[in-house]
């Protein structure tokens, strides 16, 4: 599996290029290394999908994000938040 990080630049922006690579890093390791698992979310009637990461920055954080689109095997992700 495969994934593309939505709104680098915007993320970079507001939170900082160190937080940022942080997630890419904890990205990268998670497709590497584990299984993606969707969890699905409704919210006011919307149906969508989350994946939680692990925070390499952190051992017992986790980094949420939204699934927006899946292309073969190529997950479009959108930050949504840190948990922890």
């Amino acid at each position: 599996m495969n994934y593309i990080l939505r709104n680098q630049q915007r993320i970079a922006d507001k939170i900082g290029v160190d937080l940022l690579g942080r997630m890419v890093n904890s990205l990268d390791l998670h497709f590497d290394t584990s299984e993606t698992i969707l969890l699905e979310q409704n919210n006011k009637g919307d149906n969508y999908f989350q994946i939680l990461v692990n925070d390499i920055g952190h051992t017992t954080n986790l980094i949420s994000f939204y699934v927006v689109a899946i292309d073969h095997s190529t997950f479009t992700l959108a930050f949504n938040e840190f948990i922890g």
